[in-house]
């Protein structure tokens, strides 16, 4: 049974979809992330000029921030309900809103995973 699309992702055409997954660190630390901080968390990609992504409960997606933060690619169907241990890759189904958008997952998961481990390091405000 098909989930119902994120709002933002609703009316702009896909240009292909697929099953994909995410490590176990990367959705454990959004996960992490969204309950501490709460969504949507927006943050900017710095070595992905002018790109961001945003975080929500249902979704990650990359936008371009020049583009009025039009979507690039987004994870979204998580499939966090069947999960036997926190350590294994996570499956969802990934979106493509770019022909391009495959250059950019892997710096922008990374960047990602860096920039919420900072957040919610402790000692700092949110962590």
């Amino acid at each position: 049974m098909a989930k119902t699309l994120h709002p933002r992702l609703v009316d702009i055409p896909v240009f292909a979809s697929g099953p994909a997954s995410v490590s176990a660190q990367q959705y454990n630390r959004a996960r992490l992330a969204a309950l501490r901080l709460g969504t949507p968390i927006y943050l900017h990609l710095p070595p992905l000029k002018h790109m961001a992504i945003i975080i929500d409960d249902d979704a990650w997606i990359v936008v371009d921030e020049i583009l009025s933060e039009y979507p690039i690619v987004a994870w979204v169907e998580f499939d966090s309900g069947h999960r036997d241990s926190l350590h294994e890759p996570l499956a969802c189904r990934r979106l493509y809103y770019h022909e391009h958008a495959e250059r950019i997952i892997d710096t922008a998961l990374t960047t990602m995973d860096a920039l919420l481990a900072e957040r919610l390091a402790p000692g700092t405000a949110e962590g």
